[in-house]
């Protein structure tokens, strides 16, 4: 749902459904986990429990009528205008940090299409901890080395160290993040296959955040920088 640019919002601590605070101007977005209220205290404070989780994000342009506003017709044309990689990039910034702030530029998302005026789709969860759960930092479905996994097969199965399914670490988030527990099978059904005739192996990296998901949901839409054009 779009709407104006809010104000930071203060939401009671306890709250089942709430909204978290996002900021944004032209430039920049800045995304938060909710502030607490002392009940009968006119104070707030950050929690210190809360984490967030890039949902799903798009640098691009999927329609003709968010962030339009003054511009030509010719910049709003392109409505299959998508950075493949803006959740990644939204993810490494701001998973399992109460807040962040990121550039809506090119110079962090690079371009995808010259020529369109360009904006940063972004859903978030907010994850309050009190429980842990699974952020994966990295993961590589492939083979980089001849001696990981290597024991009895034959040489030409382990010759390619280039082999890497670039949507590994993806795949792996989409499976395990935000959870305490993830079983993978690491098959090429899963994967799917990055370089014939390679024995394979899954390598991961993950953290273990403080947080069980209570689901506090925000959706929000946010004008680009005007000189991404």
């Amino acid at each position: 749902m779009y709407r104006p640019v809010p104000e930071w919002w203060t939401q009671p601590v306890m709250d089942a459904v709430t909204e978290p605070p996002v900021a944004v101007d032209a430039h920049h977005i800045s995304l938060q986990t909710p502030i607490a209220t002392s009940p009968g205290l006119n104070t707030s404070y950050p929690t210190e429990s809360g984490f967030i989780k890039v949902d799903s994000a798009s640098y691009g342009r999927s329609d003709r009528t968010t962030c339009s506003s003054g511009r030509p017709s010719h910049q709003l044309a392109n409505t299959h205008c998508h950075q493949s990689r803006s959740q990644q990039i939204m993810s490494d910034r701001c998973d399992g940090k109460s807040k962040c702030d990121v550039p809506v530029t090119n110079s962090v998302f690079s371009d995808p299409c010259g020529g369109t005026y360009k904006y940063l789709d972004v859903s978030f969860t907010c994850l309050p901890a009190k429980s842990g759960f699974i952020k994966v930092d990295s993961a590589s479905y492939g083979r980089s080395d001849r001696t990981t996994c290597s024991s009895g097969r034959p040489s030409h199965q382990l010759a390619n160290t280039h082999c890497h399914q670039s949507r590994s670490q993806q795949i792996m988030s989409d499976r395990c993040d935000g959870k305490s527990k993830c079983d993978v099978p690491a098959t090429n059904s899963v994967f799917s296959d990055p370089c014939g005739g390679t024995y394979k192996y899954l390598d991961v990296f993950f953290t273990c955040l403080p947080a069980t998901p209570v689901v506090l949901a925000n959706h929000e839409r946010f004008k680009a920088f005007p000189q991404s054009v």
